[in-house]
């Protein structure tokens, strides 16, 4: 069944009725969805938690996101993103583009969708058109990738951009939802982030089982240096996972050139993350935050990938660097990625723009977790061995701070 197929679609469930704590009503598929969240993770929703007790962000970026979550009409919105900035960036950085499309196997055994966005917030047109061509694809999941809201996690931005079932109700009604905890989200608290997400029950980072596949969302606010109450709490939960294929939600990219300058401290993540991700046979790492798709090459010898899906409405951040060597390909438009699970074979991710055009497709198929040991290259995997280049990001020191 491809895209735009409906004939053979079941027939709708209506969701079940709000409960007085949540905006719209829960979906009614959420029940197969399990939940895992540690008592390590349940803190005070009043409490804001920097970023690794980095301060916010500056007054700039924040003037940038209050004008674009509502002073820029839409119209004028998508002329300055397509027909300046990404032309820009066309010019100044140009980028490798991505792999065509493949068609769907729908016969394939035990076959399933699930979707990943990331930074869609805002209400606006274009956040409603990625929703929208996500929907067409019958995710039976939607992973995110953090910033569910924008500028701050305001009652009044809740109501106005994300709660009516014309933005982002009618999706969180349909189809499970599994939230990530973006900067954004916890800004001034996160009470207002859990009230639509009851059923991760606190938790700024869990784990959601559906089917042959465990997420673990990931609160990169927060410290995930060995030692800490975090990765403490990762590693004995991907130690014990037995599903076929693993993905690690965080908003905070891993892989980054950016985190050198905007929030440093998260540029530690491939030290601190690389060696579970090989060791426990992580397949991807979905990342949100910079505002655009990326998808990495091979960052170890087990082939995971981080894919940064931040192009969900947000404003788009132009490129300010060329494509680097652990970047296999990027796209500055808005969109989403679309993964079709073939069994415990392997996963198709296909990125789209919002107005449905395929522009990168990538195969990740099923491995067996060989491990990780000191002195493997933690970016760009075996292309950088070849070619005898060192990591682009070293390992954090050890007893570093986090």
């Amino acid at each position: 069944m491809n895209a735009s197929s409906v004939s053979s679609a079941p027939a709708p469930v209506a969701p079940a009725a709000a409960t007085p704590a949540t905006p719209w009503p829960m979906p009614p598929t959420l029940d197969q969805v399990h939940f895992e969240v540690p008592d390590s993770a349940k803190v005070d929703p009043h409490e804001t938690q920097l970023v690794n007790d980095l301060p916010d962000e500056g007054g700039l970026v924040e003037r940038w996101h209050e004008m674009d979550s509502g002073s820029i009409p839409d119209g004028f919105r998508d002329k300055l993103y397509k027909g300046v900035i990404t032309h820009v960036n066309d010019v100044l950085f140009r980028s490798r583009p991505g792999s065509p499309p493949q068609p769907e196997q729908p016969d394939h055994p035990g076959a399933w969708h699930f979707s990943a966005l990331g930074d869609f917030g805002n209400g606006t047109k274009a956040m409603t058109d990625v929703i929208a061509n996500l929907e067409r694809w019958k995710p039976e999941l939607v992973l995110s990738a953090g910033d569910q809201v924008y500028p701050k996690s305001t009652p009044e931005n809740w109501q106005e951009k994300i709660d009516p079932m014309n933005k982002f109700g009618g999706l969180g009604s349909t189809v499970p939802f599994i939230p990530n905890m973006g900067n954004h989200d916890q800004e001034p608290t996160t009470a207002e982030y859990f009230k639509r997400f009851p059923y991760v029950e606190g938790g700024r980072y869990f784990k959601a089982s559906h089917k042959n596949l465990d997420s673990f969302s990931l609160d990169t606010n927060q410290s995930l240096s060995p030692g800490s109450p975090q990765y403490t709490w990762l590693a004995g939960a991907l130690a014990a996972s037995t599903a076929p294929w693993k993905i690690i939600q965080i908003h905070h990219p891993m892989m980054s050139v950016l985190s050198k300058f905007h929030y440093k401290e998260t540029s530690k993540l491939p030290g601190d993350l690389g060696p579970l991700l090989a060791k426990y046979g992580v397949d991807l790492v979905l990342a949100g935050h910079e505002h655009w798709y990326e998808r990495s090459r091979p960052l170890n010898e087990e082939g995971t990938l981080q894919v940064t899906v931040g192009g969900g409405g947000g404003a788009l951040y132009p490129f300010f660097y060329p494509q680097t060597k652990w970047s296999q390909t990027r796209d500055l438009d808005f969109g989403h990625v679309d993964f079709e699970v073939r069994g415990d074979d392997e996963l198709v991710g296909r990125y789209m723009t919002r107005d449905g055009k395929v522009k990168d497709t990538f195969v990740v198929p099923n491995r067996t977790p060989g491990g990780w040991k000191a002195g493997d290259p933690l970016v760009g995997g075996a292309a950088e061995a070849a070619e005898g280049r060192p990591p682009t990001v070293m390992p954090a020191e050890p007893g570093a701070a986090g």
